[in-house]
């Protein structure tokens, strides 16, 4: 229902997505979180996840990017997109808070416009 304005109300939006969700087949028959990928390409058609454009970690008082092909973990050697070669440890919270290599910055925002651009 639109109010005088012509805008859905909360209640209307409320509605439709309730009765958007039970007409989905969902696992035993209850919506369950997290939602699998089936799930969330049914209620959201068309929707694609992003593909990142690099993983960060920080090492040696920097934040260095690495290529997204794999998730780096901790007992890994990973080349950095500066060219440095750094073996991936646990990061503590403070670690995040250090600079993030420029270099690597730049060479994400490069990698970023070449995934845009395709």
């Amino acid at each position: 229902m639109s109010d005088t304005n012509g805008s859905i109300s909360c209640a209307n939006l409320l509605d439709q997505a309730v009765a958007m969700l039970r007409a989905l087949p969902f696992r035993r028959g209850r919506l369950r979180f997290p939602l699998d990928a089936e799930e969330i390409r049914m209620l959201f058609p068309g929707l694609e996840a992003e593909k990142p454009v690099a993983y960060w970690r920080p090492c040696g008082g920097l934040r260095h990017g690495m290529a997204a092909t794999e998730v780096p973990r901790p007992g890994q050697e990973r080349r950095t997109l500066c060219g440095e070669l750094l073996n991936i440890v646990d990061a503590s919270e403070i670690d995040w808070l250090a600079p993030t290599c420029e270099t690597c910055w730049t060479a994400a925002i490069a990698l970023r416009d070449a995934q845009e651009s395709t």
